[in-house]
């Protein structure tokens, strides 16, 4: 009636339960780094180079937004001679237009803030460009 696996747990129950722990321990872990504080070590990504004519309170970190997906991050802000050029780090699932309006839009009132689209794209061609460069002001 008492299988061998039955009796082993029976007898090494802490040692189980212990295990088991550490293993729901070491997936949430994992769950809470990956969708919680987005640490992605596998993640692919490519750089795309916004040019605006004022940045709106855009800092390094802010979400970057495509019709209502969050696709990625600002990793740098720099000033330039026609405005401000902001360069987005995005995921590369995302398939990004190679032209339309880009917007810094406020999230909260500590002054958080991200770039999504304003509108509707205008595309020149009506394909989609695996790696944009740039997205230049009007």
């Amino acid at each position: 009636m008492n299988s061998p696996l039955l009796r082993f747990l029976v007898r090494k129950h802490i040692a189980v339960a212990n295990l088991s722990l550490v293993v729901i321990l070491l997936l949430s872990g994992g769950f809470l780094l990956v969708y919680i504080m987005r640490v992605n070590p596998l993640k692919d990504t490519y750089d795309v180079t916004v040019e605006m004519s004022a940045s709106g309170g855009l800092m390094p970190n802010s979400d970057v937004t495509y019709r209502g997906y969050r696709v990625g991050t600002i990793r740098s802000v720099d000033l330039s001679k026609d405005g401000v050029v902001a360069v987005a780090e995005i995921e590369s699932w995302a398939r990004i237009a190679d032209s339309g309006d880009v917007a810094v839009h406020r999230l909260s009132a500590a002054s958080a803030s991200s770039t999504s689209t304003s509108g509707p794209i205008r595309l020149r061609d009506p394909t989609f460009r695996t790696v944009p460069s740039s997205i230049r002001r009007r």
